[in-house]
């Protein structure tokens, strides 16, 4: 079997929620399945670091350029340009068209929304994978957003996302997601639109470099606080904190992605609670194995979160909304606390002693592992490929 990846985002370290699943898909299958990944690096450099991280492997990368994005619709997308504007569609079609010619055994996965306009002109079996449902998560995004510029920036991304979900998806043959939500909200959409949900997942990080809970010094609050939904669901959870015990988030660090000033701009009260900002560490992987506790406080979205994945995996006591564990089977609470709500994270966290946060992490672990680790997923994604292929010999 030959799979042919249309890539909006470099399949490279560090992940983020755009390149994290073909990352984990090429690293699971890479020794199984042959794949031709089409990719937009922006230089020498980035193609030099991908072609060497790759080289060991059956992928063969195949590089394009990209057109370059309007002024207006840069400034629309808050100054960065819309991908959908910069990839070269002609470009893509002619080369997966060569490759499929090459190898008529083929199927194309076209990753993420941003290549769906490709599916009108690609010969079948094609699966398109959106993940989750981006017209809904910028559509939440705008209801909480603070400034009218930003709300005006994320409705505008909604009405794109939702006019390539009803224009494209349904022509597919299938339309991967990460959670049974996303599925639904798609369906209702366009009920012609055919999903199938596979969770992301990720390396399991090799025990040896954890430390033992015991012996681990942080406690931590992750998000990236230039998030709406972070912004909202860490407002109400410092207020909370202010007004029912200021001292019970003493000690912890936040990890929010933005600059200091910027941080205390929004959270005026972080030095009154006890919190210490950091903008980014150098080594999320290490600095996770040495997190006791983790408190992610989204107030709403889609899809799963990078972050859930990597403090369970990493043995991490978490705490979260409902959120915060979308995706995640309900049989499994005693791998994580879910308070519901930032009220019920705080009550949570007045009661967990080190015994059951030791216990809980040691629980979300096994669990990753038994869900979400890369041979789980792997399997997954061979047993969709086969599934769509075997329609069309």
């Amino acid at each position: 079997m030959n799979v042919i990846v249309t890539c909006d985002a470099l399949p490279l370290p560090p992940l983020n929620g755009h390149n994290r699943k073909t990352y984990d898909l090429l690293r699971a299958l890479g020794a199984r399945v042959s794949f031709d990944v089409i990719v937009y690096p922006a230089n020498e450099v980035e193609w030099e670091r991908l072609s060497c991280y790759w080289k060991d492997s059956r992928i063969r990368l195949h590089r394009l350029a990209r057109r370059s994005g309007g002024k207006m619709l840069r400034v629309l997308w808050n100054r960065h340009s819309i991908p959908m504007a910069t990839r070269d569609f002609d470009a893509e079609y002619r080369l997966i068209t060569r490759l499929r010619e090459d190898n008529p055994c083929s199927l194309t996965l076209i990753d993420f929304l941003y290549g769906s306009p490709l599916v009108v002109r690609l010969a079948k079996p094609v699966i398109i994978s959106g993940h989750d449902c981006m017209s809904r998560l910028f559509r939440e995004e705008a209801l909480l957003a603070r400034g009218a510029k930003q709300k005006l920036v994320f409705h505008i991304r909604e009405y794109l996302a939702e006019l390539n979900e009803r224009r494209y998806f349904h022509i597919a043959d299938v339309v991967h997601v990460v959670s049974e939500d996303d599925s639904n909200e798609l369906r209702r959409l366009d009920n012609r639109i055919k999903t199938h949900v596979i969770p992301i997942g990720g390396e399991m990080p090799d025990g040896q470099n954890l430390k033992l809970f015991g012996e681990r010094q942080h406690k931590l609050i992750w998000g990236n606080i230039n998030s709406p939904n972070v912004q909202a669901g860490l407002r109400q959870l410092f207020s909370e904190a202010l007004l029912a015990k200021p001292d019970v988030l003493d000690g912890y660090f936040l990890l929010g992605k933005a600059p200091f000033d910027e941080a205390i701009r929004l959270f005026p009260e972080i030095p009154k609670l006890g919190i210490k900002y950091v903008s980014q560490v150098n080594d999320i992987s290490d600095f996770l194995g040495n997190c006791k506790y983790v408190i992610l406080a989204d107030s709403s979205g889609t899809g799963q979160k990078n972050r859930t994945m990597d403090a369970l995996a990493h043995g991490c006591c978490v705490f979260g909304t409902d959120e915060v564990f979308r995706g995640i089977p309900s049989r499994d609470s005693k791998s994580y606390f879910n308070g519901g709500s930032t009220g019920g994270i705080l009550r949570d966290l007045q009661t967990v002693d080190d015994s059951m946060a030791a216990q809980t992490g040691v629980n979300g672990r096994a669990l990753f592992s038994a869900e979400f680790s890369l041979p789980v997923l792997g399997g997954k994604w061979q047993e969709l490929f086969e599934s769509t292929m075997k329609n069309y010999k």
